[in-house]
């Protein structure tokens, strides 16, 4: 463990698991929610497989049995563990009998995007971190509770090949019009079936999509923001920028710097080094006037 904050119905806990370990099957008393800062393993939840890398999000049921496995890198982890009063209040939201986030069709980039910030406020040492912590993973479960919902009823095939027409082509032009006559369907017939089986319009998921690609072009910091977003298909620059702020709650740029500042924690050895922490608090103060 590097360290621990214990919250009124929360667990916050930073620790780092040694390479080539394993855990054999165990179980936890209260749910969990884990940010893979660094490094991989694989754990296995009632005896399904999950992958994590770096920004993984996980979330484990109370008592859910599972064993791990880490690999050469070992891992970094950040934990929030929920009393059962606070799963309880979610319920309505998010069935987290079924609830599990690692599995990865295409990125977990808001989800990722939301632990990070929490991440930030928990190392930042923030006067306000209980109140933080609540609104940034009621917001996180309630984004994952949405994308990981299960469709309403039976999907018919042609529905299921415009949805992954979407997800899969989230870079290209794509219009109502062109991916109904596709599916061989009339446009209206096609949005209220999507919106009937999937919650949402094609619009919304298709931005959704296209936001958790630029979250994880973000973090990996190697290309310029206004090139992410015209490469992902916004209008614009300032678009994208709105669009991003609405859902994440800060600008492109603070998060990419709370990307770089996480992976040079996770480097650190010791939590007390000050640089480390000085880069937080710093960081911190750039969020709050981003907003």
């Amino acid at each position: 463990m590097v360290q621990s904050t214990r919250l009124p119905a929360l667990w916050l806990t930073e620790c780092r698991h040694q390479p080539a370990t394993q855990l054999p099957e165990h179980s936890h008393t209260r749910a969990a929610l884990t940010l893979v800062v660094d490094g991989e393993f694989l754990e296995v939840i009632e005896g399904k497989p999950h992958q994590c890398g770096p920004m993984s999000v996980l979330f484990k049921p109370a008592d859910a049995p599972h064993w791990n496995q880490y690999s050469s890198r070992g891992a970094h982890s950040f934990i929030v563990e929920l009393s059962p009063e606070l799963v309880a209040s979610c319920q309505p939201f998010a069935d987290f009998r079924r609830f599990v986030m690692a599995d990865r069709r295409g990125g977990q980039g808001v989800p990722a995007a939301l632990a990070l910030r929490l991440y930030g406020s928990f190392r930042s040492g923030s006067s306000a971190l209980q109140v933080e912590t609540e609104e940034l993973l009621t917001e996180l479960l309630a984004n994952a509770a949405f994308r990981y919902r299960r469709p309403r009823g039976p999907v018919p095939r042609w529905l299921r090949c415009v949805r992954d027409r979407v997800h899969d082509g989230y870079r290209t032009p794509l219009s109502l019009g062109s991916l109904a006559n596709e599916a061989g369907v009339h446009p209206v017939y096609l949005a209220r079936a999507f919106r009937a089986r999937f919650g949402c319009s094609v619009g919304t998921y298709l931005h959704a999509r296209r936001l958790d690609a630029a979250i994880e072009a973000l973090v990996a910091g190697d290309r310029s923001i206004s090139a992410i977003s015209s490469e992902l298909g916004f209008h614009d620059h300032s678009h994208f920028n709105r669009l991003f702020r609405r859902v994440i709650g800060v600008a492109p740029s603070v998060l990419r710097r709370l990307a770089a500042t996480a992976r040079t924690a996770a480097s650190t050895q010791t939590s007390s080094d000050r640089t480390s922490a000085a880069g937080w608090a710093a960081l911190r103060s750039v969020s709050r006037s981003s907003r």
